[in-house]
């Protein structure tokens, strides 16, 4: 091999090892989350607009975080904004073809667009709907059947070279189905598609206590009383789970999965022998809070309750596709390997008859061992995401009405609390959204029909 592909590995190498060495997802989000955490969710939104703008090639990921931000600065047209244009990016990012899922590995995954997680992709169009709700753009409805759409479409895609879907394992998300109920109940030319959703809501999420009587007002009961009114506290609770580096232990299972696709885009070139990898694992928030207390007027009213808990499904997926995972790093580390020895020997080729040159056996080497060490997991995450997804339904006499949120551990009520006035028509739905995202509380609530302004006195309303 001429010399002059020897440089070019060499520079492979080394343009490869300063890449590596950049910051990492987790250093750019560190102020961001600190703020987010402080309740200084202008900050928040600010230091992602920069994000968006210095690594544009992310900009998808930090307006995963910034609809988060938006949506407790009481904005729902600009979350609606951000939302939408990241579940965009990251429909277009999507690899569906499970060859291809592997051949895009042979450099490093943090140097590859981000697609976004499974469990991401699908909950992006729930806070799509949530979003839109508060917006009054009129497309909740349709935001919240893409949750159920988009996972089934999710759960097709990837069978391996032995016939096997491990996506097919993943546990249903029940909050687009529990979302199309309440969207639907009020409306008798729609009240069958809420029978539909609530008994899916049932069969997806049993242990939302809740979903019963949901199922069964809507099949031989009645929106509510004459005169009365229903307010839907839905609360994005704690933080969901954000992705780590860990070392991990190769599978028998992984290592076989890495040899097929090796074998399959490296024309059977040799497979080093690896024990341990690094790849992004799921940690999770233990300081949570575990639910919101509702009071409506100063009375206490009752719980949330957990419709969907995404730490549940993010740890379900992960398991699900862990092997593939270990596989994707250990394809990654044997690449650079390959690259490694390669170089080695297109110098000793270009030598020819020449005695090898040690020093620079010695300098590929050390360049190999500065890029396998310097090696980083793909850390990117909605970082943002709540931990989960609740709701309680309340019926109220219509009128305008103060409704106070505080987070709750454990049924305890803790931080601050946070109100909101609403108005409440007869026999239809208002909608409150909060964000709870730390015990210490959150913004004030969102509702779809805030009080009306009373005109000044002596003037003409």
């Amino acid at each position: 091999m001429p010399m002059k592909s020897t440089r070019n590995l060499l520079l492979l190498l080394c343009l490869s090892a300063l890449i590596l060495g950049c910051a990492t997802h987790a250093d750019r989000m560190e102020a961001v989350l600190q703020a987010y955490e402080a309740g200084d969710y202008g900050q928040t939104s600010t230091l992602l607009r920069k994000l968006e703008q210095e690594d544009a090639g992310n900009s998808h990921v930090y307006r995963l975080d910034r609809g988060i931000a938006e949506l407790a600065l009481g904005r729902p047209k600009e979350a609606l904004k951000a939302l939408r244009a990241a579940r965009d990016r990251m429909d277009d990012l999507t690899v569906e073809n499970y060859s291809s899922w592997f051949g895009a590995v042979l450099t490093d995954d943090t140097a590859l667009d981000y697609p976004g997680e499974d469990y991401e992709q699908i909950l992006v169009r729930a806070l799509l709907a949530l979003a839109d709700l508060m917006a009054d753009k009129g497309d909740a409805d349709a935001f919240a059947l893409q949750v159920l759409e988009r996972q089934q479409e999710i759960m097709e895609t990837f069978e391996d070279d032995q016939g096997n879907h491990p996506k097919q394992n993943y546990k249903l998300v029940g909050f687009g189905s529990y979302l199309r109920g309440i969207l639907n109940e009020n409306d008798p030319m729609t009240v069958d598609v809420a029978k539909r959703e609530f008994k899916r809501l049932v069969s997806l999420e049993p242990e939302f206590e809740f979903g019963a009587a949901d199922l069964e007002r809507v099949t031989s009961g009645r929106h509510s009383e004459p005169g009365n009114g229903v307010v839907h506290v839905l609360a994005l609770v704690g933080l969901g789970p954000i992705k780590v580096e860990v070392e991990e232990m190769i599978s028998a299972q992984a290592l076989a999965i890495a040899q097929a696709a090796w074998n399959i885009h490296r024309d059977r070139i040799a497979f080093p022998n690896l024990q341990a990898i690094k790849i992004p694992a799921l940690s999770y928030h233990t300081d949570n809070p575990t639910g919101v207390e509702v009071l409506v007027d100063g009375h206490p009213v009752g719980s949330t309750a957990t419709v969907t808990d995404v730490n549940e499904i993010a740890r379900q997926q992960f398991e699900s596709m862990k092997a593939w995972i270990v596989a994707r790093a250990v394809l990654r580390r044997v690449f650079k390997i390959t690259v490694t020895e390669a170089a080695k020997e297109a110098a000793r080729q270009a030598r020819g008859k020449k005695k090898p040159n040690p020093w620079v056996n010695l300098g590929i080497d050390l360049v190999g061992n500065i890029w396998t060490g310097l090696e980083r997991a793909d850390t990117r995450c909605w970082a943002m995401l709540p931990a989960s997804f609740q709701a309680l339904r309340i019926e109220v006499p219509e009128g305008d009405h103060t409704l106070t949120l505080h987070a709750a551990l454990h049924g305890r009520k803790v931080g601050q609390a946070q109100s909101v006035r609403l108005r409440v028509r007869n026999g239809f739905n208002t909608y409150v959204i909060s964000l709870v995202p730390t015990l210490r509380g959150g913004p004030p609530p969102l509702t779809s029909e805030p009080e009306e302004e009373k005109a000044p006195e002596g003037i003409e309303p």
